[in-house]
């Protein structure tokens, strides 16, 4: 039993290791907007341009509140998730189109893993 209760906690180990090396992306839902029905603006909890590749690196100039370098669009939140001022989580996503004419608007992601947090 005791060789079993040791695998397992190795195992667990081993496993919660793996997910520090996701890119773990942290944000909160602000508001509905962007290109799309069921888009979301949110902001990236430390935004970081090298680590979320989809944040620009450069501050728009005037600085304006929620831009490309804090924050981003959400085009498939699910409704569950839809709510302003709920924590989200994702480390999966795929960058999309934007119909924004704004060069410092943020970007819009798919993501494939969402969850609340």
């Amino acid at each position: 039993m005791k060789c079993f209760l040791f695998i397992l906690s190795l195992s667990l180990l081993i496993s919660c290791k793996k997910d520090e090396g996701k890119n773990y992306v942290a944000g909160v839902i602000v508001q509905k907007g962007g290109c799309g029905i069921n888009t979301w603006l949110v902001a990236i909890e430390n935004p970081d341009p090298n680590r979320q590749s989809f944040l620009c690196k450069n501050e728009p100039s005037p600085p304006i509140g929620y831009n490309c370098t804090n924050s981003v669009y959400i085009v498939n939140l699910p409704a569950s998730l839809a709510i302003a001022g709920k924590k989200i989580g994702f480390s999966r996503w795929n960058e999309l189109a934007s119909c924004l004419s704004a060069s410092a608007a943020p970007p819009h992601l798919e993501v494939f893993d969402i969850t609340e947090k």
